[in-house]
């Protein structure tokens, strides 16, 4: 819950500010008064004593140099984090499934370490209720594919990607599961497990499905899985990266999509358009090479899962 103070017109423009300074480093220059006059529909008045009460607040200092601008040293990012609003932040991923998954949460804590984010990261599944608690502000941030993220883009247009883990895996392309030898690929008969709350398997297989006359039953994960073993349903789409751990015995078959696979497994950090500066902040903090360094080196055997 917001301090009383933010919900006064100059608690708005402190915390605002606040988190702009938090994406600076030393000797960068602020945001003039008259850009934030315009950004924020606020008097000048209102800006200018916002910035003095960061300033008497020991949150920085800074130097004015007349037509070059406004620049700002030691940046308490204690104070900041306070005053923005932002302590601590929450993230939320998926529950680490896979080898995949471990060590692209390694490459993230690592990445982490290396700034000053308040963080904690909590893992979630399903992906639909990460959405569900991202678009009513229950957290800051997701990380999700970004298959998913195109997926829910019209049902929550308040979510937008604030980065996207260029050289990370989100998962390995999806995969057809059967415990029958004679099936390769969704035909006309056969009965298809679905879970509705996994964003891209329910989106992926609706789409192998199209146009075919097939018997879906609808469950959780570990019923899908469950049935696929005792055969009630013929087959289930699933993430290569977790096959063969949950269904040793069964046959997995490559449904690789080319339009789609650069899209499920591309990893994204996805932020609440309305919290004004997180993704401004996510980008500025946050070395996307580190966690692709990272995550490789974990599936190359050269460094041990270590993410919390």
């Amino acid at each position: 819950m917001e301090n009383s103070r933010f919900l006064q017109k100059n608690g708005i423009t402190i915390r605002r500010i606040a988190r702009d300074l938090l994406a600076l480093s030393e000797g960068d220059s602020m945001t003039t008064i008259s850009e934030y006059e315009k950004t924020f529909s606020c008097s000048r008045w209102t800006i200018q004593r916002a910035i003095q009460f960061l300033l008497n607040n020991q949150c920085m200092n800074i130097e004015k140099r007349g037509p070059k601008g406004t620049f700002v040293y030691d940046l308490n990012h204690d104070l900041l984090y306070e005053h923005a609003d932002w302590k601590p932040l929450l993230g939320l991923a998926p529950i680490p499934s896979s080898l995949i998954h471990g060590a692209l949460f390694t490459g993230f804590a690592e990445a982490i370490n290396h700034t000053n984010l308040p963080l904690n990261l909590g893992f979630m599944v399903p992906a639909s209720v990460r959405f569900a608690l991202l678009s009513n502000g229950r957290c800051h941030f997701i990380v999700t594919s970004r298959l998913a993220s195109k997926i829910y883009a019209e049902k929550y247009p308040n979510i937008s990607v604030a980065l996207e883990l260029e050289g990370a895996r989100y998962c390995t392309p999806y995969r057809l599961c059967t415990m029958r030898g004679d099936i390769e690929s969704i035909e006309d008969g056969l009965c298809v497990g679905i879970y509705d709350a996994a964003i891209e398997q329910s989106y992926i297989t609706e789409l192998l499905c199209k146009g075919k006359k097939v018997t879906r039953k609808h469950e959780n994960y570990h019923n899908c899985l469950k049935m696929l073993a005792n055969g009630e349903i013929d087959v289930l789409v699933q993430r290569g990266d977790i096959v063969e751990d949950p269904l040793p015995a069964c046959f997995s078959i490559s449904i690789s999509i080319p339009e789609l696979d650069s899209d499920v497994i591309t990893p994204v950090i996805l932020v609440n358009s309305d919290n004004y500066g997180m993704a401004r902040l996510l980008e500025s903090a946050i070395d996307t090479k580190i966690i692709a360094d990272v995550q490789s080196s974990v599936i190359s055997g050269n460094r041990r899962v270590s993410y919390y």
